[in-house]
Protein backbone atom coordinates (compact mmCIF):
# COMPACT_ATOMS: atom_id res chain seq x y z
CA UNK A 1 0.00 0.00 0.00
CA UNK A 2 1.34 3.45 -0.90
CA UNK A 3 0.66 6.73 0.84
CA UNK A 4 -0.69 9.50 -1.32
CA UNK A 5 0.05 13.17 -1.01
CA UNK A 6 -2.66 15.79 -1.40
CA UNK A 7 -2.22 18.60 -3.94
CA UNK A 8 -1.75 21.07 -1.09
CA UNK A 9 1.00 18.92 0.47
CA UNK A 10 2.71 18.61 -2.92
CA UNK A 11 2.66 22.39 -3.49
CA UNK A 12 4.07 22.99 -0.01
CA UNK A 13 6.85 20.43 -0.57
CA UNK A 14 7.77 21.80 -3.99
CA UNK A 15 7.56 25.48 -2.99
CA UNK A 16 10.58 27.18 -4.63
CA UNK A 17 10.94 29.51 -1.63
CA UNK A 18 11.38 26.53 0.67
CA UNK A 19 14.02 24.78 -1.46
CA UNK A 20 17.65 25.22 -0.47
CA UNK A 21 20.38 26.22 -2.87
CA UNK A 22 22.79 23.35 -3.49
CA UNK A 23 25.71 25.60 -2.48
CA UNK A 24 23.83 27.06 0.55
CA UNK A 25 23.69 30.54 -1.01
CA UNK A 26 21.12 32.78 0.64
CA UNK A 27 19.30 35.17 -1.72
CA UNK A 28 19.47 38.82 -0.73
CA UNK A 29 17.93 42.11 -1.85
CA UNK A 30 20.05 45.22 -2.52
CA UNK A 31 18.41 48.46 -3.70
CA UNK A 32 15.23 46.56 -4.52
CA UNK A 33 17.01 44.00 -6.71
CA UNK A 34 17.15 40.30 -5.81
CA UNK A 35 20.60 38.73 -5.99
CA UNK A 36 21.49 35.05 -5.69
CA UNK A 37 23.83 35.30 -2.69
CA UNK A 38 25.00 37.60 0.07
CA UNK A 39 28.45 37.84 -1.54
CA UNK A 40 26.88 38.87 -4.84
CA UNK A 41 24.78 41.44 -2.97
CA UNK A 42 27.86 42.93 -1.29
CA UNK A 43 29.69 43.17 -4.61
CA UNK A 44 26.66 44.75 -6.29
CA UNK A 45 26.49 47.42 -3.55
CA UNK A 46 30.23 48.04 -4.03
CA UNK A 47 29.79 48.43 -7.81
CA UNK A 48 26.81 50.77 -7.37
CA UNK A 49 28.95 52.97 -5.09
CA UNK A 50 31.75 53.01 -7.69
CA UNK A 51 29.22 53.94 -10.35
CA UNK A 52 27.98 56.89 -8.26
CA UNK A 53 31.58 58.11 -7.95
CA UNK A 54 32.00 57.87 -11.74
CA UNK A 55 34.69 55.18 -11.58
CA UNK A 56 32.65 52.77 -13.73
CA UNK A 57 29.72 53.00 -16.11
CA UNK A 58 27.42 50.78 -18.18
CA UNK A 59 26.94 48.36 -15.27
CA UNK A 60 24.96 45.34 -16.46
CA UNK A 61 23.57 42.55 -14.31
CA UNK A 62 23.37 39.00 -15.67
CA UNK A 63 24.90 39.68 -19.13
CA UNK A 64 24.57 36.69 -21.47
CA UNK A 65 27.29 35.47 -23.80
CA UNK A 66 26.22 32.99 -26.51
CA UNK A 67 28.52 29.96 -26.64
CA UNK A 68 29.14 28.59 -30.12
CA UNK A 69 31.33 25.59 -30.89
CA UNK A 70 32.20 25.59 -34.58
CA UNK A 71 28.82 26.24 -36.20
CA UNK A 72 26.75 24.77 -33.37
CA UNK A 73 25.07 26.85 -30.67
CA UNK A 74 25.90 25.26 -27.30
CA UNK A 75 24.11 27.60 -24.89
CA UNK A 76 24.68 30.80 -22.96
CA UNK A 77 27.14 31.77 -20.28
CA UNK A 78 25.55 34.25 -17.87
CA UNK A 79 27.96 36.28 -15.77
CA UNK A 80 26.95 38.20 -12.65
CA UNK A 81 28.15 41.66 -13.71
CA UNK A 82 29.77 43.45 -16.64
CA UNK A 83 30.86 47.09 -16.80
CA UNK A 84 33.36 49.55 -18.25
CA UNK A 85 36.13 50.46 -15.81
CA UNK A 86 37.14 54.09 -16.41
CA UNK A 87 40.43 53.96 -14.47
CA UNK A 88 41.67 50.85 -16.29
CA UNK A 89 39.97 51.82 -19.59
CA UNK A 90 38.65 48.30 -20.20
CA UNK A 91 35.54 46.13 -20.18
CA UNK A 92 35.31 43.84 -17.16
CA UNK A 93 33.18 40.75 -16.60
CA UNK A 94 32.74 39.59 -13.00
CA UNK A 95 31.36 36.36 -11.57
CA UNK A 96 30.89 36.00 -7.82
CA UNK A 97 31.54 32.37 -6.90
CA UNK A 98 31.70 30.35 -3.76
CA UNK A 99 32.38 27.07 -5.56
CA UNK A 100 33.96 26.78 -9.01
CA UNK A 101 32.41 23.86 -10.85
CA UNK A 102 33.84 22.01 -13.83
CA UNK A 103 30.99 23.39 -15.94
CA UNK A 104 31.91 26.96 -14.92
CA UNK A 105 35.58 26.47 -15.80
CA UNK A 106 34.60 25.09 -19.22
CA UNK A 107 32.30 28.07 -19.90
CA UNK A 108 35.05 30.52 -18.87
CA UNK A 109 37.43 28.92 -21.37
CA UNK A 110 34.82 29.15 -24.13
CA UNK A 111 34.13 32.84 -23.41
CA UNK A 112 37.87 33.55 -23.42
CA UNK A 113 38.29 31.74 -26.75
CA UNK A 114 35.26 33.29 -28.46
CA UNK A 115 35.29 36.85 -27.11
CA UNK A 116 38.86 37.32 -25.75
CA UNK A 117 37.37 38.36 -22.41
CA UNK A 118 38.88 37.36 -19.07
CA UNK A 119 36.18 36.56 -16.53
CA UNK A 120 37.23 37.67 -13.07
CA UNK A 121 36.10 35.49 -10.18
CA UNK A 122 35.26 37.22 -6.90
CA UNK A 123 34.97 35.10 -3.76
Amino acid sequence: MTDRMSAEQYRAASDPKARKNKFNAKPTIVDGERLDSKAEGRHFAFLKARMKRGEIYALARQPKFPLISGTEFVGYYTADFAYWDVAEDRFRVIDVKGVETREFRRAVKMVKGLYHIDIEVIR
